[in-house]
């Protein structure tokens, strides 16, 4: 008989999603699946419907999709984030999308770099509508092709550019401002241990989730200049090493206790 749960009970971990009906002889009674300890998966993550995604297991909310993240843009989000086709947009990277005029939310390149239209403007001269606010850069994406490839980052970038306006960093986004770096902790209750194909997360509210690298705020204990990361390159996500120096993805989180309140 499977133990039943206590009515009282409260786990704040997910279950994992085994079952002990698995298909082989090798799960059995006593294991994983036996006990299913820890919240159920159906009813673990929020679409907040404004780039953010709430996890009631954890507490903490997470950005979506990091690649179209437009950091300060009053009342542009990604829900309305197109990108501008112009005469000559696929032409090559530095290649300017030209067109009369601007929407908030339009997508363009210049100089390798990508830009975000804050303010519907017509078309002036790119150094003084940048002066004006009216263009504001983004790291966050890694194409101006289809916004469907997230940026990487080396380590001390991800934490600049994921750290909110309430720490003193200069990151805000869909109203708050109090992102930071996820801890390898936070990262790792991502994992949704039911999958067997990379990169084990909830691509429903995850969608364009990597099956590579995240990094994380943790440093590796002992070894300074390397932190630990998830490694969803293969068909479960792990926790590895990596250089500080290299760019990896990253997806910013907010909530949870931290000694700064």
């Amino acid at each position: 008989m499977r133990p039943s749960e206590s009515p009282n009970a409260r786990p704040w971990l997910p279950r994992t999603g085994q079952v002990l009906t698995a298909p082989t002889a090798n799960y059995r009674a006593g294991d994983d699946g036996y006990f299913q300890a820890g919240r159920p998966g159906a009813v673990r993550f929020v679409d907040n419907g404004n780039g953010t995604i709430f996890d009631r297991h954890t507490g903490l909310t997470w950005v979506k999709q990091p690649e179209l993240i437009i950091p300060g843009a009053v009342g542009v989000h990604p829900t309305n984030q197109v990108q501008r086709v112009g005469p000559n947009y696929g032409a090559g990277v530095g290649v300017w999308v030209t067109a009369s005029a601007y929407l908030a939310a339009d997508l363009v390149t210049t100089g390798g770099l990508f830009y975000v239209c804050a303010e519907a403007h017509t078309s002036g001269v790119f150094a003084t509508d940048l002066a004006a606010g009216k263009w504001r850069q983004t790291v966050w994406t890694a194409s101006a092709a289809d916004l469907l490839t997230p940026a990487t980052m080396v380590w001390n970038a991800a934490i600049d550019n994921s750290l909110g306006t309430r720490w003193g960093g200069a990151f805000s986004y869909a109203g708050f401002t109090d992102w930071r770096l996820p801890n390898i902790s936070e990262m790792a209750h991502l994992v949704d241990h039911s999958l067997s194909v990379a990169p084990c997360l909830n691509t429903t509210f995850f969608p364009n989730a990597q099956a590579n690298i995240y990094s994380t705020g943790t440093t590796r204990k002992g070894f300074d200049t390397a932190i630990l990361v998830i490694d969803g390159s293969v068909a479960y996500l792990s926790v590895a090493s990596r250089l500080k120096t290299n760019a990896y993805y990253v997806r910013p989180v907010r909530g949870g206790r931290t000694i700064l309140g």
